[in-house]
């Protein structure tokens, strides 16, 4: 990665007296000259995130020897000065916000597969971001290997794979110093996801009781949740929690295996169930906005992921559609915690980014044309088609930045940006339904000339306020048939639908079974949401976490009416299919629980708590008025129009 080896640290204490002591980095430090961990390890993934680790037990020895000041037949070095105090100009340090990983849980493995002395396979239970501890008794000089995989291969040894990706490599080794007593290690600089792992070179028997899978992440807090009548949905409630505390090591990841890597989309996409189920995102999606401030190109768009390694080309990407959910996400984590500060610290990235589109438009059409990077409408296996000159996705999330622009602007203390994007944005929709929308069809071409009017592109185009007025009910209506758009532009889909008198359609598709779906995952019996659809590549994938925060605003009807969750909107939708619902959505002020239930005279008792300084206005669905409900707990009975106080 684009980082430096460097180790800058500060020891103050105070002793009894009140005497206080500093200790502090300096050329003066010795270094030891042997180490258990062995340098120069092999990467793990093409990426190139972490490194194997192997770690030599009979160094250990020596090494506590020197730190005890047994120097005897060792050479120390001398620390040298980093690039961190050698820049010119000079890094600027500042306190990090997020919180240090953390064990949440060390889980059993059962064995499976293989089992012969000197080779065995156990499996986890399920996918996780973590490690594995093992402690047996000391054989001198045994190589003890641990592979990780999220799969077993046809022989029942762990799979060669890191997702979709062949890896020869995704393994840790320790040579064991030889005490009978017993040993324990685990590795200590990487982390690996895995559900199955592989464990060679010892050669007595291991038992389960001897290893041990550690479940690890970045900790994120109270925790939201939801239960109902439907298994499946709170089976699928649940694997998109545990899926997105796997994806949040020191960063945003897309996976927590094959790259490791802290996309935008994928940010965005993992901020509705980081902002709303997790009383711990806010620094971590600040981080996500920094990064990419910081990361961002002289020409005003991003890398494809930051931190990055756009100094080898393969990795050397860009994705324009990406870049727009910068503007997206930053309204996000404002909206969601009142955040004025990191708005005012990152809207001159996104006035930089915004700016620069504006200076591509065509000139000819008013519309951004496509370029020579890699465009993706939607993710993954999209059946979008991108051939055109001009893409509707691509401009529909243009449009969708200039109206959030029109909002961020007055907070970062621009309004005179305000109207100019206001007009812009008027200038955008103007253009986008002369050349890619179809009175006649009352749909959106997937791009200039296209003849391809994909569902999720429909669905991206209403939601975001594009769709002519008199259009809008028979085209969401028109996109109700079947489910076809992938995870990227589902969101959008769902939303929509749930939002415009479709509810029925969306919770049929959201609770099915069948593929595609999320329940399919979950029919399949996954503990972790997948990648896709598909029982492909990644099965531990964040961007498809959030089914849960649909739960949240739809079937617990719980959504934010202003920035900061001061006023909340309470509005269930009362599934037929469900008998009652309930759950906790985590906000900036504390937490609303919400309770409803079918009563057996065709009632719904209907609970709500709200957290001091939280209004709320709960939907009368037969009267179309609402009930405004102050912090406190609330009963209400709604019965045949009528809604009684309890």
């Amino acid at each position: 990665m684009d980082g430096y080896p460097g180790f800058w640290c500060e020891m103050q204490w105070t002793l009894p007296s009140g005497e206080v002591r500093r200790v502090v980095t300096d050329e003066n430090w010795e270094v030891c000259p042997v180490s258990p961990y062995e340098s120069g390890r092999p990467y793990q993934q093409n990426r190139r995130m972490s490194a194997s680790e192997l770690y030599d037990g009979r160094e250990t020895a020596r090494t506590n020897a020197w730190l005890r000041g047994e120097t005897e037949g060792l050479v120390s070095d001398r620390a040298v000065l980093s690039l961190i105090e050698t820049a010119d100009p000079a890094w600027k340090l500042v306190p990090q916000e997020m919180p240090e990983g953390r064990e949440e849980a060390a889980l059993r493995p059962t064995l499976c597969g293989i089992q012969r002395p000197g080779l065995q396979v156990f499996d986890a239970g399920r996918i996780i971001s973590g490690w594995v501890r093992i402690s047996l008794p000391g054989i001198r000089d045994a190589k003890v290997r641990i592979r990780y995989s999220e799969e077993l291969d046809e022989s029942g040894l762990v799979a060669r794979f890191i997702a979709n990706e062949p890896a020869d490599g995704y393994y840790d080794e320790y040579d064991m110093a030889g005490d009978p007593e017993g040993e324990t290690w685990q590795p200590d600089f990487s982390y690996k996801a895995f559900r199955f792992f592989e464990i060679t070179g010892y050669p007595d028997w291991i038992r389960e009781e001897n290893v041990e899978a550690v479940w690890a992440h970045t900790p994120l807090g109270e925790e939201g949740s939801f239960e109902c009548s439907d298994p499946l949905l709170n089976a699928m409630f649940e694997a998109c929690m545990r899926t997105q505390k796997n994806n949040v090591l020191g960063l945003v990841t897309d996976c927590p295996h094959r790259e490791q890597a802290q996309y935008l989309a994928d940010s965005d996409l993992q901020a509705e169930t980081l902002t709303g189920l997790f009383g711990g995102g806010r620094p971590v999606l600040r981080k996500v906005l920094t990064d990419f401030r910081d990361a961002m190109l002289p020409d005003g768009g991003f890398p494809f992921v930051a931190p990055g390694s756009t100094e080898r080309p393969e990795f050397n990407i860009r994705i324009p559609e990406w870049d727009l959910h910068y503007v997206s996400l930053l309204w996000k984590v404002h909206f969601a915690y009142g955040d004025e500060g990191i708005v005012k610290d990152c809207y001159g990235t996104a006035r930089k980014l915004t700016e620069s589109l504006l200076s591509q438009k065509d000139a000819e059409t008013s519309l951004l044309p496509k370029t020579a990077h890699w465009h993706i409408s939607d993710w993954p296996y999209p059946t979008v088609d991108q051939e055109g000159p001009f893409l509707t996705v691509h401009n529909a999330k243009f449009y969708r930045a200039l109206t959030l622009m029109t909002k961020l602007a007055p907070i970062a203390g621009c309004p005179e940006d305000a109207s100019r994007y206001e007009a812009a944005a008027e200038m955008q929709k103007a253009a986008m339904q002369r050349h890619l929308y179809v009175p006649e069809r009352k749909q959106w071409r997937d791009g200039m000339g296209s003849e391809s009017f994909s569902q999720g592109t429909n669905a991206l185009a209403a939601l975001c306020g594009l769709m002519p007025e008199e259009d809008f009910e028979e085209a969401v209506s028109r996109l109700t048939g079947e489910w076809k758009s992938r995870t990227v532009l589902s969101l959008e889909l769902f939303r929509l639908l749930f939002e415009n008198g479709h509810a029925e359609t969306a919770m049929g598709w959201l609770s099915r079974a069948e593929y595609p779906g999320w329940g399919y995952m979950i029919a399949q019996g996954a503990k972790t949401m997948w990648e896709g659809f598909e029982d492909i590549e990644s099965h531990s994938h964040a961007w498809n976490g959030y089914p849960a925060r649909l739960m949240a605003d739809y079937l617990l009807g719980v959504t934010a009416s202003e920035p900061g969750f001061g006023r909340v909107r309470i509005s269930p939708y009362f599934s037929p299919q469900l008998r009652y619902a309930q759950g906790t959505v985590i906000t900036v002020r504390g937490s609303v629980r919400v309770r409803w239930e079918r009563n057996r005279q065709g009632s719904i008792s209907l609970f709500v708590a709200l957290p001091p300084g939280v209004e709320a206005d709960v939907e009368l669905p037969a009267s179309g008025g609402s009930l405004c409900l102050h912090a406190g707990s609330h009963c209400l009975l709604m019965k045949e129009g009528e809604v009684f106080r309890q």
